[in-house]
């Protein structure tokens, strides 16, 4: 089992949160021949609107960090509002990509949303076939699809297909 931390994100962390947008971004951005520069401040600009978006939509959002062994890995960005949570982000860098870490960070989400009764909802873009996925095999359901987003939901009485192995 790999173990990792979630620490609570602050202002300190704020150019690790951009970088871990920016790595969400780069591939698509990268087809559109501009300088490094370009790139950078429309990177810059497109977290900033992020982040004011989040704060106006999601009063309660909690940042968090994902660091293993002192490393910062990725970003878990939660609303949690009474019975239901929205899971607005939850991204690992691309070089930590596919050794786990989502699906664990996923079923530690599910299972204190489950002990507080909660369900969870997510938009998650209909070309992320991986993450898709993942939440899949994590028990959530298709339950809207507009345009270029599949909204998500997992409920309490669900139980994720994956169960913790000891």
């Amino acid at each position: 089992m790999m173990i990792f931390a979630r620490k609570v994100a602050s202002e300190a962390d704020d150019g690790f949160l951009f970088q871990v947008y920016a790595s969400t971004r780069e591939q698509e951005i990268a087809e559109w021949g501009w300088t490094k520069q370009q790139q950078e401040e429309f990177l810059q600009i497109q977290y900033t609107c992020q982040k004011r978006s989040y704060e106006s939509n999601y009063p309660h959002m909690e940042w968090y960090v994902i660091v293993h062994q002192q490393e910062p890995i990725g970003r878990l960005l939660i609303n949690k509002q009474h019975d239901y949570w929205t899971l607005a982000d939850m991204t690992i860098l691309p070089v930590y990509q596919g050794r786990g870490y989502g699906s664990q960070l996923l079923q530690e989400l599910l299972e204190s949303a489950n002990q507080a009764g909660a369900n969870i909802g997510l938009h998650v873009a209909t070309t992320n076939q991986r993450a898709r996925y993942l939440y899949k095999k994590h028990g959530f359901q298709e339950i809207d699809h507009s345009g270029i987003y599949v909204q998500m939901e997992w409920k309490t009485s669900q139980k994720s297909s994956i169960q913790e192995k000891s």
